[in-house]
């Protein structure tokens, strides 16, 4: 990690320094370690560009997505997919860290399960909770045209936290285009899950949103 921090402090945007560390802090030392080659084998100039901090944490965060085996021996994918949404739509599990660890677990796999079943994406954005952070992991781990459609319908529906995080996520591959149009669309989403979830009552979430707020917004510089 002192490797990535000296190699960061050379970046030209202050921003990149930012929305990485954020988007790093959690993660593995593995995701940290394939970060730091990438920078190294960078070209400089691109280095300077805002859109690289997107770059590098969409890899980030489709890396620290854990792949998972299925969770119960006989049961179609299908069935699984379903009964783990509904799963992740009704857990209650007092401890905040073991429902975290839960969610993160359910997650995982609802997206596996979604990209391998193919599931339209569409209709996810308009289903449970479950289905929604199946639709935000899959768009992470292989993103999809019109993903940004979804996710604006996704954001203004899901109301848990976990599932909060995981679209604000999806966010630096869908603003791999960088058009102002493109770019306002995502700042309403980021409204939409401001509000849905309502962030501000959880510190790390707020953080979350306003460091995308802002590195959006360099993106029009």
């Amino acid at each position: 990690m002192k490797d990535l921090v000296e190699i960061l402090k050379a970046l030209a945007w202050p921003g990149t320094v930012v929305i990485i560390f954020f988007y790093l802090r959690n993660q593995a030392t593995f995701a940290a370690a394939a970060l730091i080659r990438k920078i190294g084998h960078a070209d400089k100039v691109k280095l300077r560009l805002p859109g690289v901090a997107f770059e590098m944490a969409s890899q980030v965060a489709r890396t620290s997505i854990t792949p998972t085996k299925k969770s119960r021996e006989g049961e179609t994918d299908a069935a699984e997919f379903e009964r783990l949404a509904r799963e992740y739509t009704e857990l209650s599990i007092p401890d905040k860290k073991e429902r975290a660890a839960k969610r993160f677990e359910l997650a995982d796999r609802l997206g596996e399960l979604a990209v391998s079943l193919n599931l339209p994406r569409s209709s996810l954005a308009r289903g449970n909770e479950g289905e929604i952070v199946a639709l935000a992991t899959a768009a992470i781990l292989e993103p999809m045209a019109h993903d940004l459609r979804n996710m604006r319908t996704a954001a203004a529906k899901g109301e848990f936290k976990f599932t909060a995080y995981r679209l604000v996520l999806t966010i630096p591959a869908l603003a791999s285009d960088a058009r102002p149009a493109t770019i306002a669309r995502l700042e309403a989403m980021l409204n939409d899950i401001e509000t849905r979830s309502k962030s501000r009552e959880d510190d790390d979430l707020q953080e979350l949103v306003e460091t995308t707020r802002l590195a959006l917004a360099d993106l029009q510089i």
